[in-house]
């Protein structure tokens, strides 16, 4: 957009070859249209500072023209009405519909001239916010992200610090994150959801801090008071997030992980769709990286094992639908990338 270019826009040829003579040797650029539909088409691409506009055109009017400038966000081009109608009604509205300034016919030069320089200026006035406008919300972006890589990077190493208890599972929570990934995505979730559930799937076990080493590390089947323990998890991650605002998305991920389609999990023993989405597609992907795994009480199963038991428990342990997704996804061996299969 040029500072110095204006649009002249009035049905009669004439006007238009005067005014255009004498804005030119005033030192501006100038471009013309005839028509109503014409001069829109040109003043939504925002290519002039200025454009003087006769309310007397066909196919729209002048004022028509100016009430669509007035729905257009970024819409900078000052506008000077040009009109022989001398009414405070018809005034009042095209002040209002968004005209810096207005000349009645006719004018002489001299008028012309102070309400271009003026809206010339009104305009640069604008331009300047605008660009600081979106320079601004740029820095504002960026910091944005820094923020949330720099949330990430802390909620990562936070679970990190967990698997460290147990070296059995190593990696685990990167893992069932980028499998949570994969099913959000299947399921259409947009990118903004798709990052909660990033995240989701880091912090899913989070409230293992709180269960004793003894339980976590070790080699042997559980008691039923030590697994009894270990169904605290959930619980105990909720109450670690319930404080931080920032945080209360995660609440799901974290909660009802655990949860079985069939109602028999915990903590809450809620069943089907009552169980939130979020829970669900973490529940599959936390169990189809644990079956692949060593662990401290059993060797990692081969992958075809682990595929007929995901489907076997489709309806029962699982969601249907992600086990649907599950097995399309394993069958283009995308799950298999992930967990290095």
């Amino acid at each position: 957009m040029s500072a110095d270019r204006v649009l002249v826009v009035d049905d009669d040829a004439q006007i238009r070859e005067i005014l255009k003579k004498f804005l030119v040797q005033s030192g501006y650029q100038v471009d013309e249209q005839e028509d109503g539909d014409a001069a829109w088409e040109s003043l939504r691409r925002n290519e002039h500072s200025v454009c003087l506009l006769d309310l007397n055109l066909p196919r729209q009017s002048g004022l028509e023209i100016l009430e669509k400038t007035g729905k257009e966000p970024d819409f900078l081009t000052s506008v000077i009405v040009m009109t022989g109608q001398t009414d405070l009604g018809t005034i009042v509205n095209i002040m209002r519909a968004g005209a810096e300034d207005y000349l009645q016919k006719p004018f002489n030069m001299a008028e012309l001239k102070i309400a271009v320089d003026r809206a010339r200026r009104i305009w640069s006035i604008k331009d300047e916010n605008f660009k600081y406008k979106y320079s601004l919300e740029d820095e504002v972006a960026r910091k944005t992200e820094g923020i949330r890589r720099s949330y990430f990077d802390v909620v990562r190493a936070f679970a990190v610090s967990i698997e460290m208890r147990d070296p059995y599972t190593g990696g685990h929570t990167k893992r069932v994150s980028e499998i949570s990934v994969l099913f959000a995505t299947a399921l259409g979730f947009d990118e903004g959801k798709c990052d909660e559930v990033r995240i989701g799937g880091v912090l899913h076990d989070i409230g293992k801090i709180g269960i004793s080493d003894l339980i976590l590390q070790k080699p042997g089947l559980l008691t039923k008071e030590e697994f009894n323990e270990i169904k605290k998890h959930p619980l105990i991650g909720r109450e670690i997030i319930r404080n931080i605002d920032s945080m209360n998305t995660m609440t799901p991920y974290i909660l009802y992980h655990h949860e079985r389609y069939d109602g028999t999990g915990y903590p809450e023993g809620l069943a089907r769709e009552s169980i939130p989405i979020e829970g669900r597609i973490v529940a599959l992907a936390d169990a189809v990286d644990a079956m692949v795994s060593n662990r401290i009480y059993r060797p990692k199963m081969e992958l075809g094992a682990v595929y007929a038991e995901i489907m076997k428990c489709a309806g029962t342990q699982f969601d249907p639908a992600i086990v649907e997704i599950f097995r399309e996804l394993w069958s283009k061996q995308s799950i298999h990338q992930i967990i290095g299969a």
